[in-house]
């Protein structure tokens, strides 16, 4: 059939005019220039975008880790970083600290250790991201050897926004990309795009029509995927192409997007949450308290109503617990009366450990005395947990709690908090165990439900 068609073409070849020939010839020779640039043009544009999507992953690695250098939780974070070995050319990766000093590391293969070691990163700018390519051909064994590495130096900072903004340099991360596999799809390429151009001279405009649709598309394609995953977009519709290299490209862009999205979930989930309480640490609350006061404050300006309530809650002689049993009994009551925040807290409310020995809700409630009957539920309850610390011998635990609400004590979420605070270290002052708050102007605290109901009726009183 392909036979068939050449022959007809070369009949119509013969037809043509000498002015036509020479049209035609010059056409192809166009043609035939203008492939050779795109083919050039292409391997070019491959190698940029592939390294540009790797140093783009590596960003994306080392703002993920960061929060594991601050708080110095190295195990988790070498746990994120064997989990990037989903990404199957991703071949070292290792961490150091401000001081040159290695956090952690993970080689799929040992040689690679001594081969970081030897190169020279003096030149690099601790500021800026740095990478080279390594074309020497590196033999890790009989059956396995590296013709291309990319080799990418990632500073990692944290950003203090202030009056001034700053950056503060925590340390840097090595990462090595096998491109042994880009260097072959390369060389096919080169192969192909030659064996195009030699049929070009043939077929002219309709190949060359066609050839330019089977480059372009693709690698506009895997750009915009490149684009995506730098903005942390994971969701793609997968295209095919012509050429098996790009498909293999698509794939392994579409599996890296994957592990990412697997990996930036993880990552999520352990940066917000406390290790020991499973309840979310202080900064995931931060985050979601401020999420609540700017829609509180929305919400009033617009006229309607939105109350909570923040609760303060410290374990009662806990220091005297850690120096009397020692912290692993310690670290019990601390997921003891975890435990009991859970099972007590509504799906509209948002629990953190707070520091220490302190926790915070935040409770969607409508009045201050569904909150302190909240607390005085909440304080009964702790006040049954039983620890054993040794055979035979066990301890109770108490708690001391502090209410403020919004917006009766304050509409400001920070002074909301330092209200329920020092009405914390008043229930401590009175004796520990129990729950202040601000009613009618003046600090109370309150021990058992009777004295709450107490409080309700002299508070209608006053008001009636």
């Amino acid at each position: 059939m392909k036979l068939f068609g050449f022959l007809k073409f070369f009949r119509f070849f013969k037809k043509i005019n000498n002015a036509i020939l020479i049209l035609l010839i010059v056409n192809i020779s166009v043609f035939s220039l203008t492939l050779y640039w795109l083919k050039s043009n292409l391997e070019a544009n491959i190698i940029k975008y592939t390294i540009d999507f790797y140093v783009a992953t590596s960003q994306n690695i080392s703002s993920r880790i960061k929060k594991y250098i601050e708080y110095e939780q190295f195990e988790a974070m070498k746990l994120v970083l064997q989990q990037e070995y989903y990404n199957q050319d991703l071949i070292f990766v290792s961490v150091y600290n401000s001081n040159g000093v290695n956090l952690a590391y993970i080689s799929r293969y040992p040689r690679f250790v001594d081969y970081i070691s030897r190169r020279d990163m003096s030149s690099f700018n601790e500021r800026n991201i740095k990478f080279f390519i390594d074309n020497s051909l590196i033999e890790i064994d009989d059956k396995v050897k590296i013709s291309k590495l990319l080799v990418i130096f990632v500073p990692i900072v944290k950003t203090i926004i202030s009056d001034i903004q700053d950056e503060i340099y925590m340390g840097h991360m090595v990462i090595v990309f096998d491109l042994t596999k880009l260097d072959n799809q390369l060389r096919a390429i080169s192969f192909y795009s030659n064996l195009v151009i030699f049929l070009l001279s043939l077929l002219s405009i309709v190949i060359s029509f066609f050839m330019i649709l089977q480059f372009y598309r693709p690698i506009e394609y895997l750009k915009s995927l490149s684009v995506e995953l730098s903005k942390s977009k994971f969701s793609f519709d997968k295209k095919s192409f012509w050429f098996d290299e790009f498909n293999y490209l698509v794939d392994s862009f579409l599996r890296m997007a994957q592990v990412l999205e697997q990996q930036l979930t993880l990552l999520e989930s352990i940066a917000s949450f406390d290790a020991l309480t499973k309840l979310y640490n202080r900064g995931a609350f931060e985050k979601f308290y401020s999420a609540i006061a700017i829609e509180s404050k929305m919400k009033i300006a617009l006229g309607l109503t939105r109350t909570f309530a923040v609760v303060m809650i410290d374990i009662d002689n806990f220091k005297k617990i850690n120096d009397t049993y020692g912290h692993k009994i310690g670290d019990k009551v601390l997921a003891s009366v975890a435990e009991i925040i859970k099972s007590r807290k509504r799906n509209t409310d948002i629990a953190a450990r707070y520091g220490g020995e302190e926790f915070i809700i935040v409770l969607n409630v409508s009045t201050k005395m569904d909150a302190l009957k909240f607390c005085l539920d909440l304080k009964d309850l702790i006040s049954k947990i039983e620890i054993e610390v040794d055979k035979g011998n066990k301890i109770n635990v108490t708690a001391s709690l502090g209410i403020s609400f919004y917006p009766d004590d304050s509409n400001d979420k920070d002074i909301l908090v330092k209200i329920a605070d020092d009405n914390l270290y008043n229930s401590k002052r009175k004796g520990k165990n129990r729950v202040s708050l601000i009613l009618n102007e003046r600090v109370v605290e309150v021990e058992n439900v009777q004295q709450m109901n107490y409080l309700l009726r002299e508070t209608r009183a006053e008001l009636g």
